[in-house]
C-alpha cells in the first residue's frame, strides 16, 4: 500500500465513532497494511474504504459479529448476487488520489464565489456564439479568447475546488448506480434519489478528470466543454446546498454501497484461501482465554503452525530469529481477523472479544528528536493507559523485547514490573531474551520458548512452540557461520564461560 492510498483510506475510519481503534502502533507492528492488500478485491472506493475501516475497528459485540457474518455468508452462497453487484461496483471504479467521504464530510468549508462570477464563464460563451450570428469572424475571435480565458480560469478554480467536485460527482453517480445493486439502504435512497439527476448536468468523473487522460475521445470532448462552459464548476455550486442538507442520508446510502463492496471482498477472500481459515468461536467469559488450533500467520506462505492454549500470561524466550515475533503477531493478527472479518487462519479459535494493542517494532523518531528508549516508553505508556481505562473490556497486549533500549539492570527491573503490571491487568504476551525474566515473573507468566538444532555447522529451526523456558543460545554461534573473525567468536565464549559481566 503506497503512502497516497494510505492517506486515501484513513479519511473514513477516523471520522467513525467507535469504542476501539487498532492504533497506528499496532497497525504498522503487525504490517496490517500487507494484510489489507490481501483482503482487498473490492471494486469501488467506497469498498475500499469501508473494508479499511472494517479491520481499524474490530466489533467488541459477540451479536455484530454474528450479523457481519451473515452478510458475508450471502455473497458467499448466491454466486448469482454477488456477480451482479460485483459488475455493478466495478462501474464506480476507484479513486486515486481523493477520498470520497473525506470531502463529503467537509463540504462546509468549499470556497465561496460570488453569482456573478460563477456564470461569468458561461456568459462570455454565449456571447462569442451570438455575435457570431451577426458576424462570423469577430465571433470567432471573440469565441477562442473566451475559450482561452475560461480555461485559464477554469483550472484555477479547479484547483481549488476539484477534491470536492470530484467528490460529489462520485456521490451523483453512486446515487444513480442504486438500481444496479441489491442490499443497499433503500430507506436512506428513497430520501436522496432525486439528487441523482444532477449527474446529467455536472458529469460522470471521466478517465481524464480521475486517471490523468483515459484516451476516450468523448471524455477529451467533455472535458473542453468542461474548460469553456464551466458547467461542472456550475452545476457543483447548484447542488453543494442540497448535498449538504441530506448528508446524513447520503453518508447512510454510500456506506451500504461500500458494506455491500467489502462483505464480497470479504467472500473472495475465502475463497482465494479455501482450506486455510474457520469460522472463530466467541464465548463469555470473566476469565482470560485464547485456544486457537493449528494458528498460522496470515501473510507467510509456508509458515509453521503452532497450537495455542492459554488462560494465562505468555513469556517467550528463545534464540534469534527462532519464531518468538512471528508466532506474537500470529495470535494477534488472528484475534483482529477473528472480530473484523469473522476469519481465522487457523483449524479452530475460541476466546472472548478483546482489544488487541502492541509494541514490537520501535525505532528512533529522529525527526522529533526522540531516542529509541523514548519512543519505547511512550508506546508502552498508551498499552499502560488503555488496560487501565478500558475496565469493561478484556485487553491483549503484545510486547517484544521490553525497554531493550537501556542498560541491564534498569531494563530487567523495570521489565519485570511493567509485565507484573499488564498481567494483572490483561492478557499479555511478551518476548524476551532477558533469560532472568523467566524466574522473575514465574508467578504471572507461564514460560514457553523456541529453540534450534545445529545440523553440519548450520542452525536449523523448527519454529514450534516448546514448555519452559529457553536453555539454548545462537547469538555467537551465529557470528561464526556468518564469517566473523575467530579470535571474536573464541573470545566471546570464553567471556561466557567466565561470566565477566
Amino acid at each position: 500500500m503506497n503512502e497516497l492510498t494510505k492517506r486515501r483510506l484513513v479519511q473514513f475510519y477516523k471520522n467513525q465513532n467507535s469504542e476501539f481503534t487498532i492504533d497506528d502502533i499496532t497497525f504498522n507492528d503487525l504490517n496490517l497494511d500487507s494484510l489489507f492488500d490481501m483482503i482487498n478485491h473490492t471494486s469501488s472506493s467506497l469498498g475500499e474504504e469501508v473494508l479499511y475501516s472494517m479491520l481499524r475497528h474490530p466489533l467488541l459485540n459477540i451479536d455484530e459479529i454474528s450479523k457481519r457474518e451473515e452478510l458475508i455468508k450471502r455473497y458467499s452462497l448466491d454466486s448469482l448476487l454477488r456477480t451482479k453487484n460485483k459488475n455493478a461496483l466495478k462501474g464506480l471504479s476507484k479513486l486515486r488520489k481523493y477520498s470520497v467521504f473525506e470531502y463529503l464530510y467537509h463540504l462546509e468549508n468549499v470556497p465561496k464565489i460570488g453569482t456573478f462570477a460563477k456564470f461569468l464563464s458561461l456568459i462570455l460563451m454565449i456571447a462569442a456564439i451570438a455575435v457570431i450570428f451577426f458576424n462570423v469572424t469577430a465571433g470567432l475571435v471573440f469565441l477562442v479568447i473566451a475559450f482561452i480565458y475560461n480555461t485559464l480560469r477554469y483550472f484555477k478554480l479547479k484547483d481549488v475546488i476539484n477534491p470536492y467536485l470530484i467528490s460529489v460527482s462520485y456521490v451523483l453517480k453512486a446515487i444513480s448506480y442504486a438500481k444496479k445493486l441489491d442490499g443497499y439502504d433503500k430507506e436512506a435512497y428513497e430520501k436522496i434519489k432525486y439528487i441523482k439527476n444532477y449527474s446529467v448536468f455536472l458529469g460522470t468523473i471521466s478517465g481524464a478528470t480521475v486517471h490523468g487522460g483515459s484516451g476516450n475521445p468523448l471524455d477529451l470532448i467533455l472535458d473542453f466543454l468542461k474548460m469553456g462552459f464551466h458547467f461542472d464548476i456550475i452545476i457543483f455550486y447548484l447542488i453543494i446546498d442540497k448535498i449538504i442538507l441530506n448528508k446524513s442520508n447520503i453518508e447512510k446510502y454510500l456506506i451500504s454501497v461500500g458494506n455491500l463492496d467489502a462483505y464480497i471482498s470479504i467472500s473472495e477472500f475465502r475463497d482465494e484461501y479455501k482450506g486455510m481459515w474457520c469460522i472463530p468461536n466467541f464465548i463469555e467469559s470473566q476469565n482470560d482465554y485464547i485456544k486457537i488450533t493449528d494458528c498460522r500467520h496470515p501473510l507467510l506462505k509456508e509458515c509453521v503452525g503452532n497450537d495455542v492454549l492459554f488462560n494465562k500470561s505468555v513469556l517467550l524466550t528463545g534464540s534469534n530469529a527462532s519464531g518468538k515475533s512471528t508466532f506474537l503477531r500470529s495470535i494477534a493478527l488472528n484475534t483482529i481477523l477473528a472480530q473484523s472479518l469473522n476469519t481465522v487462519f487457523a483449524n479452530e479459535y475460541e476466546a472472548p472479544i478483546y482489544l488487541v494493542i502492541s509494541s514490537m517494532s520501535i525505532s528512533d523518531n529522529l525527526l522529533n528528536g526522540e531516542s529509541f528508549y523514548m519512543a519505547e516508553v511512550k508506546s508502552l505508556k498508551r498499552i499502560i493507559d488503555l488496560v487501565s481505562n478500558k475496565k469493561e473490556y478484556k485487553v491483549m497486549t503484545f510486547v517484544d523485547e521490553v525497554l531493550r533500549g537501556t542498560n541491564t539492570k534498569e531494563r530487567i527491573a523495570s521489565s519485570t514490573k511493567i509485565l507484573e503490571f499488564l498481567s494483572n491487568n490483561a492478557l499479555s504476551f511478551a518476548a524476551t531474551h532477558d533469560i532472568e525474566l523467566t524466574s522473575l515473573l514465574e508467578k504471572d507468566y507461564i514460560n514457553y520458548h523456541f529453540s534450534e538444532d545445529v545440523i553440519n555447522d548450520d542452525i536449523v529451526f523448527n519454529y514450534k512452540l516448546k514448555e519452559g523456558p529457553a536453555n539454548s543460545h545462537n547469538a555467537i554461534k551465529l557470528l561464526s557461520l556468518m564469517g566473523f573473525p575467530k579470535e571474536i567468536v573464541d573470545d566471546a565464549n570464553d567471556m561466557i564461560k567466565k561470566s565477566l559481566f
